[in-house]
Formats: C-alpha cells, structure tokens, sequence
C-alpha cells in the first residue's frame, strides 16, 4: 500500500526550488502525484506577513512570482498548483481543509522558507487539525522504497499512529526498528509494550527489533535522530505532541525540538 496524493507547503519568500525538487522525487517513491502548496499570508494591517512592509500591490506581484516559478516545476512533474492567501488565520485555516484530502503532508526544512515562525506555526497546526501525517524532508529527496525506518518508542497513542502511518510507506519487509530513550535499563524480565509490537509487525511480515537507547548528553529528540542516523534509517518515525501543545511550547518537548532542528534525516511526524 502506498500514499496516493501529497501535499508539499511553500511559502513565497523562501529558496524553495531544492525542496520542491525532493518534494515532487518523494511523492514518486510513493507512487503519489504532488501538489504544490503554497501559502501566503496577505499584508493587512496588525497582521503577519513575510516579507514585511510590502505594499498590497508588490506583495501580490511577489506571491506571482513564487506562484509562477512553482508552476515551472510542476509542468515537468505532472503536478498542480495551489494557493492559499488571505490573512495568516484564515489561510491557515484554508490550507487545513485542504490538507484533509491528501494522504500526506510534506513540509521542508527551515532554509525553505522566508518566514521561519510561520513555517512552525504551518507544521504544529497541520499536525494537530488535519489527521494526516507530516513528512519533514531535508533538501534531498527519499531516493527509494524505505526499507529500514527508526521508530522512537514511548507506548503511546501518537506514537503507535505514527507507526501505523509510516508503514503504507515502506517495503512489505522493511525492518523496523523501535528505540525506547530511556534515563536507565528497564529490569530485564520486563515486557514492554515495544516486545508486543514487534510481534505483531513480526506477524505482518516486517523485521522487527525493539531496543533501549540512553540519552547521555543528548535530549530524546537528539538521541532518536543520532541513532536513525547511525542505522542508516530512511526516515525517523515520531508521534506528535504527547505532552499538550501549551506544555511543549513553554517547556519543550520532543516534536518542537526536532521542528526546530536540522536533521539531516527525513522525519514522519503524526498526532
């Protein structure tokens, strides 16, 4: 099984072309035709906009501009344009609604884009309003069917969602491997819900392992992406905002931190 329709998000001001090219190359490993979405928060007075202190009439040449060199790159891929201007709330809104008729949502990294606390406001609104899973891309593509993805592990029900939406995407044998981070090793004759579920992937036909990884100097986000890094992983898979979203944005947490980060991994990301 694979995803069908994906929908990539651009902002105007950003140097999208690299990700708008891992975008479209990604969504044909899924066997998906793209859309390219792109959002643009009018300049209204008391509202954001990026860039800032345009007039209406240059904002609106600058969102043709953006508009226009997107539809060069769809033209060659089969793909379409979308475009979602009106103020910052109300296109987010827009784009929401939208975003509930793709199977996926792909969103760049922070260099894609103009407007990077927009670019975070998109990611945490979609994640927890559309009921689609987020794929982080770095500016490279997913070059092949995933056949090794890292799942960081925690029992939970965003994470056991995440897992269930990861895996239309990857080969019928991909080996999958769920990391729990933990401050210590559990005691050994414990079974953990992560033994439960690989015998369940098992029983699917997946390569299923379950292990513990120790943070050390490193935050669990930090660790999950160090250890996808060194397995060679195709994508790290998380559940979003386990901790309320008011919670995570005064305290931290693992879904702002790797919104926040660079990671040169793809990250599944659902809620």
């Amino acid at each position: 099984m694979t995803a069908y329709a994906c929908l990539a998000i651009f902002d105007p001001a950003g140097d999208s072309e690299a990700f708008a090219q891992a975008a479209i190359g990604s969504a044909a490993i899924f066997h998906a035709r793209a859309t390219l979405g792109l959002i643009a928060p009018a300049p209204v007075p008391g509202e954001r906009t990026h860039p800032a202190h345009l007039s209406t009439e240059a904002f609106n040449g600058f969102v043709e501009a953006k508009e226009n060199a997107l539809w060069t790159l769809a033209r060659k891929s089969d793909c379409e344009v979308r475009v979602f201007i009106d103020t910052l709330d109300a296109s987010l809104d827009a784009l929401v609604k939208a975003s509930r008729c793709f199977d996926i949502i792909i969103v760049g990294p922070a260099g894609a884009y103009g407007d990077h606390e927009v670019r975070e406001l998109i990611i945490e609104k979609l994640l927890l309003q559309s009921a689609k899973p987020i794929l982080l891309l770095p500016d490279r593509a997913i070059e092949h069917t995933p056949g090794k993805i890292v799942v960081g592990w925690n029992g939970t029900r965003e994470a056991t969602r995440a897992l269930d939406c990861a895996l239309p995407l990857v080969d019928p044998q991909a080996q999958i491997d769920l990391i729990s981070v933990l401050p210590m090793d559990p005691p050994l004759s414990t079974r953990t819900e992560a033994d439960d579920m690989c015998i369940r992937l098992s029983a699917m036909g997946y390569d299923a392992s379950a292990r513990i990884a120790h943070k050390g100097h490193l935050d669990t986000a930090g660790t999950l992406l160090e250890k996808a890094a060194a397995a060679a992983a195709d994508f790290l898979v998380i559940g979003g905002f386990h901790h309320s979203h008011l919670r995570e944005t005064l305290f931290g947490g693992v879904t702002r931190d790797i919104i926040h980060g660079d990671h040169a991994i793809p990250v599944l990301i659902a809620h």
